[in-house]
Formats: structure tokens, C-alpha cells, sequence
């Protein structure tokens, strides 16, 4: 096999007679070409063929002929998460919705390529912490006199604390999830 290397950088690998191509690109076989790697997607090898890694759910990517050493994949900011592989635009990162929260650098997801770090899925607050925003970073805990019983059933559920004065048990510490007596 020979190639040509005036036809968009391939080159011919001694070890294997294959045609290669670069990082950030990849060898399409029927056309004898090395294209380069889309927004969303990675080339982190030489001699790629058809086609370049997706950047994980949770990161996205917007450059083009991108390698890992060149920052290929982005995570996903703080309160925003993205289910979407080789995504190619921050906006594939929606906000949380209330209820929810993705913590800086992941809280939940993580990408295949080791360089950005994001949240896949927002993740309902835990019992006793609420989240009264969209596009949270984390939960805040449920103040005295106030409480959360919901154990991560629904996000709904982690919209507000309850005020115990509606229980009749006055009395909560911070971060509750049930209400007690005076004691």
C-alpha cells in the first residue's frame, strides 16, 4: 500500500503498510483521506480509522481536529449536566432543575478521555437539603424548623423544607427530615 502524502497528511506506516493519519484526525478507507476529527470528538491515536472517540456525556467539545493534549473535551459547568456523547456546544449542557444539583468538577458523571470532567445527570438532593433554584451546585440544608423527608424519590419533592409548625412536632436541627416534640 502506498500513499500519498500530499492527500490531506496521511502517511504510510512501516510496521503495518497502513495509511495513517495524525492525532485529531481519522483515515476514511474508501477515499484513501485523513479528515479531521468533528466538534464533540477526539482523535488521541495516530492511524485512526473511520471515524474519531465521542467526548463523554457530560463534556463537550467545540473544536475541530481536536487531541486529548489540545483539551478536546470540556466538563460540563457546575448545575448543568449533558447525558449527550460527542457533544459538540456548552448548550448540550442544560441547567439542573430544581430539586437537583451537579457539583463542580462531576457529581456524577465523568468523561473516557481524562481531561474534562462533567456531570452526566443532575442528582436529586439528598433527605434533608433542598435545592429552590434551577442550575444548582449543591443542595442547601433545610434550616431549623424546617425539614425534608423525601430519601431521592423525586426532585419535586426537594423543591422547599416544610415547616414543622405544619406537622405539629416544632421542633427540627439543621438538615432534617422529620420533626420531634419539645423535649
Amino acid at each position: 500500500v502506498v500513499c500519498e502524502p500530499a492527500v490531506n497528511g496521511p502517511y504510510c506506516r512501516a510496521a503495518d503498510s497502513r495509511c495513517g493519519c495524525d492525532v485529531g484526525r481519522y483515515r476514511v478507507d474508501s477515499q484513501n483521506r485523513c479528515d479531521p476529527c468533528t466538534a464533540g470528538t477526539y482523535g488521541d491515536e495516530v492511524a485512526l480509522v473511520g471515524r474519531c472517540h465521542l467526548c463523554a456525556a457530560g463534556t463537550y467539545g467545540t473544536a475541530v481536529g481536536a487531541n486529548v493534549s489540545a483539551g478536546a473535551c470540556t466538563g460540563c459547568p457546575a448545575g448543568r449536566a449533558s447525558a449527550t456523547p460527542g457533544a459538540s456546544a456548552l448548550s448540550f449542557c442544560g441547567n439542573c432543575s430544581k430539586g437537583t444539583f451537579a457539583a463542580a468538577g462531576g457529581g456524577g458523571g465523568s468523561d473516557d478521555d481524562g481531561d474534562g470532567e462533567g456531570a452526566a445527570a443532575c442528582t436529586i438532593c439528598p433527605r434533608g437539603f433542598v435545592a429552590e433554584a434551577e442550575g444548582q451546585a449543591h443542595c442547601a440544608a433545610c434550616l431549623p424548623g424546617y425539614f425534608n423527608p423525601d430519601d431521592q424519590k423525586s426532585a419535586a419533592n426537594h423543591e422547599a423544607c416544610t415547616a414543622c409548625a405544619e406537622t405539629g412536632l416544632p421542633v427540627s436541627g439543621p438538615a432534617a427530615w422529620f420533626c420531634t416534640d419539645c423535649v
